[in-house]
């Protein structure tokens, strides 16, 4: 009767530890499907926010071309712009030195008679 109550015992107990071995496995498995989900939702949200990517880094390479060009094109009507001023500048200066120059007395037109 002894062999049998320590037979009875021992299932007993196996069947304990095999019940909280279940109920560990149970709550990881619960963990792990709460991890999986929170994984899924945030590799959706990055999806959502990365997926028209592609167009608009296309779309701003393409605007940053167009920007670029026009700049240089500004940079170049700046340069004509530059050119025209420095040549009116000189316009200006041999106008005004072009009166200081001249023969106190005597008019432009009496000038070019001579």
């Amino acid at each position: 009767m002894t062999v049998i109550a320590l037979v009875v015992i021992n299932n007993f107990l196996f069947g304990l530890a095999c019940l909280w071995i279940a109920r560990k496995i149970w709550l990881f498995r619960r963990k792990v499907a709460v991890i999986a989900e929170r994984i899924l939702s945030v590799e959706q949200t990055v999806h959502r926010v990365l997926y028209p990517a592609p167009n608009a880094i296309a779309k701003a390479q393409r605007s940053t071309s167009r920007l670029r060009e026009r700049y240089v094109q500004l940079g170049i009507q700046y340069e004509r712009v530059q050119q025209i001023v420095s040549i009116l500048s000189l316009v200006q200066l041999f106008m005004r030195y072009g009166r200081v120059l001249r023969p106190v007395g005597r008019s432009p037109n009496t000038a070019s008679k001579r």
